[in-house]
């Protein structure tokens, strides 16, 4: 049985048992009659990649927003994401202002990432 603890290569585990299509890094499958899309945290967000290598403290999750909106976007029934193998530092802050949220401090100025 493929086993995998939710980080890099959950993803390839998940489309051998359940199939799909992959498309932009995002698993896209049909399972129990709803649509859903796997989003590897690890893909966008994960400590091997090049773009997390350098400045330790600059690691955000946006990266993984804009790939749960892409995901949003198709219209599937179910999005899910792996969340192993992830190296960032804002937890989750870059995924949530992604997807819409604003955040504030706490003398009420937005709080923008760059």
């Amino acid at each position: 049985m493929p086993l995998a603890d939710g980080g890099e290569g959950t993803l390839h585990v998940l489309q051998d048992i359940y199939g799909g299509d992959l498309r932009d890094d995002v698993l896209y499958f049909d399972h129990d009659a709803c649509s859903c899309a796997l989003i590897e945290s690890a893909r966008f967000i994960g400590l091997t990649l090049p773009s997390m290598q350098d400045d330790v403290f600059g690691r955000g999750s946006t990266a993984l927003g804009n790939a749960v909106c892409r995901a949003m976007d198709t219209g599937v029934d179910n999005i899910r994401i792996a969340l192993g193998g992830s190296a960032t530092v804002d937890g989750g802050l870059g995924l949530l202002m992604a997807l819409g949220c604003r955040v504030m401090d706490g003398g009420g100025v937005l709080f923008l990432l760059i």
